[in-house]
């Protein structure tokens, strides 16, 4: 369920910056401030695209380094949580 979860906020993000990609450029304020936000996965994104060097290669390694990223995250969340149930 957890990887799910980890889906929406990715998936969502991808999208965004393919949109940004498209309409600003990423080298823009609002393409520096995505990058920013998806700093993991634009890391796997480059390198990604530094050895294949295809923009859906780039977009791919973005995707899932982000989803990584955000399920290492939720994994956290939810093992604290469970951590401090058990001892109430």
């Amino acid at each position: 369920m957890l990887l799910l979860w980890a889906l929406v906020p990715v998936g969502i993000w991808a999208c965004a910056l393919k949109a940004i990609d498209h309409f600003y450029g990423l080298n823009s304020t609002p393409g520096t401030w995505a990058a920013y936000i998806g700093s993991p996965g634009m890391i796997v994104g480059g390198i990604t695209i530094r050895l294949i060097g295809s923009e859906s290669a780039f977009y791919v390694g973005v995707f899932l380094g982000n989803w990584l990223f955000y399920f290492c995250i939720i994994k956290a969340v939810v093992a604290l949580r469970n951590r401090l149930r058990s001892r109430m």
